[in-house]
């Protein structure tokens, strides 16, 4: 019985607004009005405050969590190792990405039309690997003079680890659309490894560290809404300071060494990021929803591991003597699939 009170309560409510006007947007239907009274709870829209009628009152809690499927984009066409005619024998663009999982968490606070919300994600231990015979037997790796080699095949594993955390304060503008502006934190870390055999034996690597720390701006919005299913997009753009290491080494067996230099710096840079996702969302009951879309992420200003090979100086040389080097920045953008679970209440 008391809960009919409050139905019928609500139902009043919705009569004496019978058109709620927000951003250019008409609500003039009980039925959207006495669902979100029955989703969000009558007392709850008491509690609130709202003054624009029950359609504005959604949720006021929202937890997320999803699991990633994401690719890397190639990463260009940089020469990295010549057999001995001077013709390509190890490319950037011979390192094929697959899919690899990762995972996001995400939550959100609504209070009236304003709410703070924050998302973690990570994707670790993307990984691709290549195998080449090396023509002639021995030719340069390509650094800046060249360092020559006598090796007849080489093994190469290429790793990228990419992790985001997020605070966002933000507006409700209208039923379907909000904005935010936020802190991010990412740290892209990146590690190629090339094994030479066939004698002699010996390895160079390349690692870099990106630490980025700035502002974002950003919105979602419901694009299209039937019954239970609904598909919702959403963009960010952020710039940052980036702290970026870089260090390039070779190593060799104690047997005869010729390979042993290292090179290491570091620079603080300008970064940014774009990032879009198109989610398609179809709620289980008034808490519970089952989503699956596709996101977008890219990095522009960020130190790859392979470019700073032709920035490194000779590494055929003892392992005491430091190989002159500076870090230089591309981009990258990493996209895929994910699919995971709503709770909102």
């Amino acid at each position: 019985m008391l809960k009919l009170r409050k139905l019928a309560l609500a139902s009043v409510v919705c009569l004496n607004l019978a058109t709620v006007t927000d951003a250019g947007l008409l609500r003039d239907t009980l039925t959207d009005c006495i669902d979100y009274t029955q989703s969000a709870g009558f007392d709850d829209f008491i509690g609130t405050g709202c003054v624009d009628g029950c359609c504005e009152c959604g949720p006021e809690w929202e937890f997320s969590t999803s699991i990633l499927y994401l690719n890397r984009d190639q990463i260009g066409d940089q020469v990295l190792v010549t057999g001995a005619g001077g013709g390509p024998a190890l490319s950037t663009s011979d390192f094929d990405y697959d899919y690899e999982m990762g995972f996001e968490v995400a939550g959100k606070r609504t209070i009236e039309d304003h709410f703070i919300s924050t998302r973690f994600f990570a994707l670790d231990s993307l990984t691709t690997n290549r195998s080449a015979v090396i023509p002639g037997f021995g030719g340069n790796i390509v650094t800046s003079p060249l360092t020559p080699f006598g090796a007849g095949d080489l093994n190469g594993t290429y790793g990228s680890d990419l992790y985001s955390l997020e605070v966002n304060l933000g507006r409700v503008v209208s039923c379907d659309t909000e904005v935010y502006l936020g802190i991010r934190g990412m740290e892209l870390g990146e590690a190629l490894n090339v094994a030479f055999s066939t004698p002699p034996v010996f390895t160079v690597n390349s690692e870099t560290d990106n630490y980025l720390y700035g502002l974002q701006a950003g919105g979602e919005s419901t694009l299209f809404e039937r019954g239970r299913f609904s598909i919702e997009g959403a963009g960010a753009a952020g710039i940052y300071w980036n702290h970026a290491r870089s260090t390039v080494w070779a190593a060799q067996p104690p047997v005869a060494p010729t390979f042993g230099g290292t090179a290491r710096d570091s620079d603080d840079m300008v970064a940014f990021s774009i990032e879009a996702a198109l989610k398609a969302k179809y709620d289980l009951n008034n808490t519970l929803a089952l989503f699956a879309g596709y996101q977008l992420q890219y990095l522009g200003g960020v130190a790859l591991a392979p470019d700073q090979w032709n920035r490194a100086g000779n590494l055929a040389v003892g392992t005491a003597t430091p190989v002159p080097t500076s870090v230089d920045s591309s981009d990258v953008i990493y996209h895929g699939f994910n699919f995971g679970l709503e709770a909102t209440f």
